[in-house]
């Protein structure tokens, strides 16, 4: 978490044996960081941040870090990091933390993560349906908690992996706010990025105070397209902007090397399968 730039992400290695305490002794870049330690080879969580914030830690556990927070401008608002159950059989105790939450404080709230949860039959695609108990539980839940629409940028699911042979694709991982944290960056938005290490979309939230968020209307929006993971050059192209890219700060440099990881995508596109609208309205 940097000035108004929050990354979220559920990766593998966060979990494996001594990778948490590892990750306290490096931070990343970070001045700050707070974690809770895997059980066994799962779960695990951290929290890391730049001196630009004061935290004040409120409660965790095994899925969940609720803070505080007094941003560089003086607000005062809350962050909630969440994961929610993968076993159907204890989806209810995430619901019931996640409600719980709602009642410990009234400060603008947002919170996100890894809910291991969706809420209609069009945020997966493979494999079976998903129980329409299961995503009403999750609707009442957020409900409950008064989070509203959160609009994002990029692919819709933001999970991929293969299980006893289907590709499956979901959304799990998400941005949840009240009305309030809305009304104090009414431009906030978040964009899903796809990444090559884990199965798990990267989630960047921009809490832009501007209406309407911070890209320029005329800027084109780069789509990261799935045909291109099949092509070795993908993996090349991304490797090769992110040793480049570079910044002041921790968060400049991440979005640095993004931008430069698109950029090169695009360009590399282009030359290599041209205008693919333009032959698709050929074709047709």
């Amino acid at each position: 978490m940097s000035q108004n730039r929050i990354l979220a992400w559920n990766c593998h290695g966060l979990g494996e044996v001594f990778a948490i305490s590892e990750l306290k002794k490096l931070y990343l870049g970070f001045e700050h960081c707070f974690a809770i330690d895997c059980v066994g080879r799962g779960g695990g969580l951290a929290l890391l941040w730049t001196e630009d914030f004061t935290l004040q830690l409120s409660s965790v556990s095994q899925s969940h870090i609720d803070v505080e927070i007094v941003d560089p401008g003086g607000s005062r608002w809350r962050l909630t990091g969440f994961y929610g159950r993968p076993e159907v059989a204890h989806k209810e105790e995430s619901w019931t933390l996640l409600k719980s939450l709602k009642a410990a404080s009234t400060l603008p709230w947002l919170c996100l993560g890894d809910f291991n949860e969706i809420l209609r039959q069009s945020e997966k695609e493979g494999g079976n349906p998903r129980p329409y108990k299961q995503m009403d539980a999750f609707t009442e839940a957020l409900n409950y908690c008064a989070f509203i629409k959160f609009g994002f940028k990029g692919p819709r699911f933001t999970f991929m992996r293969k299980i006893h042979g289907d590709l499956i694709k979901e959304r799990l991982d998400r941005v949840l706010m009240n009305s309030e944290r809305l009304d104090m960056f009414p431009g906030a938005f978040s964009h899903h990025l796809l990444t090559l290490k884990s199965d798990h979309a990267l989630i960047l939230v921009i809490a832009d105070k501007r209406i309407g968020g911070c890209r320029n209307p005329s800027t084109k929006l780069f789509r990261f397209e799935n045909y291109w993971i099949k092509e070795p050059e993908c993996e090349h192209r991304i490797k090769e902007g992110w040793k480049v890219g570079r910044g002041n700060t921790n968060m400049s440099r991440v979005l640095s090397k993004i931008a430069l990881c698109g950029s090169l995508l695009t360009k590399w596109s282009q030359a290599k399968f041209g205008n693919i609208l333009e032959r698709i309205k050929h074709l047709q």
